[in-house]
């Protein structure tokens, strides 16, 4: 008996021994690297999220603050604006797979680092806002946080998880792209209301959201897009905080000389300050109409 405890503690202790070893064998300053799984193609990613949308709803709290912001409840539906899951995300996954869908390489979707599963990855709650791309494909899921932490919007990311992916944004294109010009705005969600009240005001135009005000590397994919469908005239309708914000004031001035060097007729376009941003300020036109 005695035999048999020593040896149980000889093998606690030796793997006690290897757990220090390791620890002191790492330089306190090494990053620990997670295996990072490569980014999905834009038609994988886009039928993944497709699918994970049509298994959530929206909530009334969130529907509410949708309308109030000047979307109709047909316009929310057609956008495909969810709720993030509180709840059920194992069950979520399961359905997915059972569909057919590839989870590796989407953002948001991780491996289980003792098991290999596949989980879901919700960091806050709030609004999932699907990012689309000129034509039509989810790329990206933003979300409208709850409690906003820094900024307001969140991207649907699985990075730094194990097996997990980096989020990757596009310029989101919102309403048709038939003329020849788009409005560049800031924000996936600002573009689409600010379209669903151009429309509603009877001047449909095409917004184009950044998610990012200085996105610089985005607002260059969108000026490659849009040279393929010979758009040549951009209109810069970012919020009026440019005004008062260095930031925002200095990213409207590199979109509109970069516009101009790449050829483009960059035209910026200013309103009431009282209206942060153009969708407050269509919203108020509608306002004004019906009253």
């Amino acid at each position: 008996m005695a035999a048999a405890y020593e040896e149980l503690c000889r093998i606690f202790q030796s793997g006690e021994d290897i757990r220090r070893r390791k620890l002191n064998d790492t330089p306190r300053n090494q990053k620990i690297v997670t295996p990072e799984a490569e980014l999905a193609p834009s038609n994988i990613r886009d039928n993944t999220y497709r699918n994970l949308l049509s298994l959530l709803t929206l909530g009334s709290m969130h529907r509410e603050s949708l309308l109030m912001r000047g979307l109709s409840g047909d316009a929310i539906d057609q956008l495909g604006y969810r709720t993030t899951p509180a709840v059920r995300s194992g069950r979520i996954v399961a359905e997915l797979l059972e569909r057919g869908c590839e989870l590796e390489g989407v953002p948001g979707f991780y491996r289980d680092h003792e098991t290999g599963s596949w989980k879901l990855d919700i960091r806050a709650s709030g609004i999932m806002i699907p990012d689309r791309n000129m034509i039509g494909e989810i790329e990206a899921i933003q979300i409208r946080l709850d409690r906003p932490y820094k900024s307001k919007f969140n991207n649907l990311t699985s990075v730094d998880k194990y097996y997990g992916t980096t989020a990757s944004c596009c310029p989101h294109f919102a309403g048709p792209h038939d003329s020849d010009a788009v409005y560049l705005t800031e924000g996936v969600m600002k573009a689409d209301i600010a379209q669903h009240l151009s429309n509603a005001l009877g001047q449909p135009r095409c917004f184009v959201g950044l998610t990012g005000v200085g996105n610089i590397n985005q607002f260059r994919r969108l000026l490659k897009e849009l040279a393929t469908v010979h758009i040549n005239r951009i209109i810069v309708a970012f919020d009026m905080d440019a005004l008062i914000n260095e930031n925002v004031r200095n990213a409207r001035h590199r979109v509109l000389q970069e516009g101009s060097d790449a050829g483009f007729e960059m035209t910026p376009i200013a309103w009431d300050e009282k209206y942060k941003g153009i969708d407050d300020l269509l919203l108020s036109f509608k306002e004004a109409r019906a009253s």
